[in-house]
C-alpha cells in the first residue's frame, strides 16, 4: 500500500525488518478489516476469484483500501456496491443501505411524479 510505504520510508527504524518487529501505526483501519484486506490481498496474488460479498464490513473495507491507496481493491468494493444495487428499485436502495429521506412524504411524492423514469 502507499500509505504503508510512505509510513515506513519515513521512519528509517522501520526498514530493518530482520533485526526489530515493528508495529505500523493505521489509525483508519481496524484489526478487523485490515484482516479482510489482507484475506483479499492474498487471493488475488494467488488469482483466485475474489468474492467480497461475504464480508459484513463492506463499507469499512472500502474505506480501508481508500486510505491505504489500494486503488483495485477501492474499484472492487466500489463494483459490488453497484452490483448490489443493479435492477433494485430506489425504495429497495433505501432500505438496502439505511437511507432515511430528507423531504416531507408530499415533497417526495411530488419528486415521484415529476421524476418518475427514476423510480
Amino acid at each position: 500500500s502507499k500509505v504503508i510505504s510512505h509510513i515506513i520510508s519515513d521512519r528509517p527504524e522501520l526498514q530493518h525488518r530482520d533485526e526489530n518487529p515493528f508495529l505500523i501505526p493505521l489509525p483508519n483501519v481496524s484489526g478487523e478489516v485490515l484482516g479482510q484486506l489482507v484475506d483479499v490481498s492474498s487471493k488475488r496474488d494467488d488469482g483466485k476469484d475474489i468474492r467480497i460479498k461475504d464480508y459484513k464490513n463492506l463499507e469499512e473495507l472500502l474505506w480501508a483500501a481508500d486510505y491505504l491507496g489500494i486503488d483495485w481493491l477501492v474499484d472492487l468494493t466500489c463494483q459490488h456496491f453497484a452490483d448490489s444495487m443493479e435492477g433494485k428499485s430506489v425504495d429497495e436502495i433505501k432500505v438496502m443501505f439505511n437511507i432515511v429521506s430528507e423531504y416531507l412524504p408530499e415533497e417526495e411524492a411530488a419528486l415521484r411524479s415529476r421524476y418518475k423514469w427514476a423510480f
